[in-house]
């Protein structure tokens, strides 16, 4: 994927569950990541053809390998 097709600037948001004095569950969002990426809506484009598994979602996000972060499904 060339740089010139990565326009749109994301952030991967970890939410993060922390227990405060009280006792009470409070949800953090932590940005783990800001990144430049190829965003595909999911009509009208060949690279939804072979994911039928994830009949959910109706945006696909490319970017590269950041090398010191594990990127997982569970990020906003």
């Amino acid at each position: 994927m060339a740089l010139g097709k990565m326009k749109t600037l994301i952030d991967l948001i970890q939410t993060v569950h922390k227990t405060d004095a009280a006792g009470f569950v409070v949800a953090e969002d932590t940005i783990v990541a800001s990144v430049r990426a190829y965003r595909a809506d999911r009509y009208g484009n060949k690279s939804w053809a072979n994911c039928a598994a994830f009949f959910t979602a109706t945006v696909l996000f490319r970017f590269w390998v950041i090398p010191s972060v594990k990127i997982i499904p569970s990020y906003i």
